[in-house]
């Protein structure tokens, strides 16, 4: 799959053209794809985002339905790692 940008997707997403869950299973490759490379994704949750991707809710929301990468700088996530980017006894 192709898309410009998130709106693109969400816009794809409203439409029918595609669903949550195939936008997770398309990203969970990219992800497996380059990441061995630049190791950006340390702690994966494909799990969950196929779980959350089938029990979707049409929402108004400008980005529903669309699958996003949470980088570690800052927020919490209840039961996850939280390392603020930064890697321990490399400093």
């Amino acid at each position: 799959m192709e898309f410009k940008d998130g709106l693109e997707m969400a816009q794809a997403v409203k439409g029918g053209q595609v669903s949550p869950l195939d936008l997770v299973e398309d990203s969970i490759a990219q992800i497996e794809k380059g990441n061995p490379t630049i190791n950006a994704v340390v702690e994966k949750q494909y799990d969950e985002a196929r779980k959350k991707a089938r029990v979707f809710e049409f929402s108004d929301q400008v980005f529903a339905g669309v699958p996003l990468l949470l980088k570690d700088l800052g927020q919490n996530q209840a039961g996850r790692h939280r390392g603020l980017g930064i890697c321990r006894g490399r400093l």
